[in-house]
């Protein structure tokens, strides 16, 4: 899945939306980023190229063969053979790793052959993308313009384009539409070939339960005496513990009525007593400070 639309339209705010569902909702899906994310996403695997040198200076150590990071970056005859060997090697080395997993790449368009064809982690994408069928990995790359992208090692292995845009009707919030895709090499272009796309509006700044609850403030005793006992227990429960999320929270309580749960812990969050995280707290995005001053903004 590629996706694509121009600056400040919500893309990371989707992707990160995507790739912490499927972690979630499908136990023991790995999940590889090119970039850190916050604490609400939970664990994560990186994927940059320091990682890939090291697990591939182990592999050498152990099977005796020689591969030197040093290689990567000497400008002579051997550059394109080292290269291809340092991809290769770690994507075969790592396949059981990437099956059924999640491979989420911002800036995408730095992958591509077209732009660096030396670079190890192009070739690593490029050989990942030829055998994802075989792997069964999702592989979400973020671009503003379909065209960034190579034609040879990545458009023709694209399935699904999903079309970013700020919505001017709704606060803090991005549309989605998802389509499917082929790539027709005679013009040189993807086209659509689903007839209505799957749509998404996300709205970043909710509060989200789910990512993380914790006390906003410290609550007086006067004012405790007013809150019901389910209130009463779930400011106990965040107190003995910093943060939980919602399902944690169900568990220490003993309470099934998860929709119930959520809607209770969302109202005292309007309240001013919990703190609900928000998508926007999955990621380090560029918008973030806009945003955030947008938001005092409004709240004077």
């Amino acid at each position: 899945m590629i996706v694509t639309a121009p600056p400040r339209q919500g893309k990371d705010l989707w992707s990160h939306w995507l790739a912490w569902k499927q972690k979630r909702y499908f136990q023991g899906r790995r999940v590889f980023l090119d970039e850190k994310p916050r604490r609400p996403f939970g664990l994560y695997e990186p994927f940059n190229e320091a990682v890939m040198v090291e697990e591939l200076e182990k592999m050498s150590e152990q099977s005796g063969a020689v591969v030197l990071p040093k290689e990567i970056k000497r400008k002579d005859t051997k550059l394109a053979d080292a290269v291809k060997q340092l991809g290769s090697k770690w994507a075969t080395a790592n396949e059981v790793k990437l099956q059924n997993a999640i491979l989420y790449l911002t800036e995408f368009w730095r992958y591509m052959h077209n732009r660096n064809p030396f670079s190890p982690m192009g070739i690593t994408v490029g050989g990942i993308i030829k055998v994802w069928g075989h792997l069964g990995i999702l592989i979400i790359g973020v671009s503003q313009f379909s065209r960034e992208l190579d034609a040879i090692s990545c458009l023709p292995y694209v399935t699904h384009e999903a079309q970013c845009k700020w919505m001017m009707t709704e606060e803090d919030s991005t549309m989605v539409r998802i389509w499917r895709s082929m790539y027709v090499s005679a013009k040189g272009v993807l086209e659509v070939r689903s007839r209505k796309p799957i749509e998404y509006r996300i709205n970043g700044a909710a509060p989200r339960p789910e990512l993380g609850i914790r006390l906003h403030r410290e609550i007086p005793y006067s004012e405790l005496a007013t809150l019901s006992e389910m209130e009463t227990d779930i400011i106990g429960v965040l107190r003995e513990q910093e943060q939980v999320d919602l399902r944690t929270l169900s568990a220490k309580l003993n309470i099934l009525d998860m929709s119930g749960l959520r809607g209770l812990v969302i109202a005292m969050h309007h309240a001013d007593r919990l703190k609900c995280l928000r998508w926007y707290d999955l990621y380090n995005s560029k918008s973030m400070v806009s945003i955030v001053h947008r938001e005092r903004a409004n709240r004077g």
